[in-house]
């Protein structure tokens, strides 16, 4: 992703300093979840296609600690200030496609 600002704008370096990228649809962790779980039945890793759930104890296990507030909550970027300020457009929006092709990479590098 390369991004450019086109009228020099001083960029914040403070709590406004964020900037999101976002094509597309809106998704959530389970919906990712979801997507992922369909790719690895379509290529062997799990046969059911479905997402299973953990436990606190094995999610702490995988995750930084307070992670599931993160992940379990309903938080939305928006790249309105990348598209503003900056010029940013996204150059792909197929999300799922995304997922898929980024899956297929690294079980190849397996």
């Amino acid at each position: 992703m390369t991004a450019t600002n086109p009228a020099r704008v001083p960029l914040p370096k403070n709590e406004d300093a964020y900037y999101f990228g976002q094509s597309g649809e809106d998704y959530t962790y389970g919906s990712v979840a979801q997507e992922i779980a369909k790719v690895f039945a379509q290529i062997g890793i799990n046969d059911s296609g479905a997402v299973n759930s953990v436990d606190e104890d094995e999610e702490d296990a995988y995750w930084r600690a307070g992670a599931r507030i993160a992940v379990g909550g309903n938080s939305r970027s928006r790249a309105v200030k990348a598209r503003e300020i900056l010029g940013w457009e996204p150059k792909h929006e197929d999300f799922n496609g995304y997922i898929f092709e980024e899956i297929l990479r690294q079980h190849k590098e397996l």
